[in-house]
């Protein structure tokens, strides 16, 4: 028994920080994610979902390269996302959705997004309310989505 706290505080030890916290508005974050992103794992989403905060919207670089990978995340691994936002905190789940309204500029594909959530096989109110918002953005900019 005695030898067992030791092992256990050294794989706590090599553990990554992220698994634990994840800071808030983080460059280095969306560094990460923006260079694993056709390989996003269940984790990946937690630590970048995780560094979105309020106070990240008097953070014009963040707020811009995260606007832009949110899209690019939903529309490579959308069972993925769709799955992994209810886990979330309900402001973080509104706010994603807010975001998924306003692309930040044009080059945004929403029609592309909008029909890789619509084909995934995922959670139905999730999924639901991604196609609201993506139907939004579609409109803001002139795009019937169907």
């Amino acid at each position: 028994m005695r030898f067992l706290l030791p092992i256990i505080l050294t794989l706590l030890t090599f553990q990554s920080p992220n698994v634990y916290s994840t800071p808030k508005c983080g460059i280095e974050v969306l560094k990460n994610i923006s260079s694993k992103m056709d390989s996003l794992s269940e984790n990946d989403f937690h630590m970048f979902f995780g560094s979105f905060s309020p106070k990240c919207s008097n953070n014009v670089e963040f707020s811009e390269w995260s606007n832009e990978l949110l899209f690019e995340a939903l529309l490579k691994h959308p069972v993925l996302f769709i799955n992994i936002l209810p886990q979330q905190d309900k402001s973080f789940i509104n706010k994603a959705l807010e975001v998924l309204e306003s692309p930040i500029h044009d080059g945004i594909d929403v029609s592309s997004t909008y029909a890789a959530v619509k084909k995934s096989q995922a959670n139905t109110y999730t999924k639901d309310s991604i196609l609201s918002a993506l139907k939004t953005a579609g409109e803001k900019s002139g795009l019937i989505l169907k």
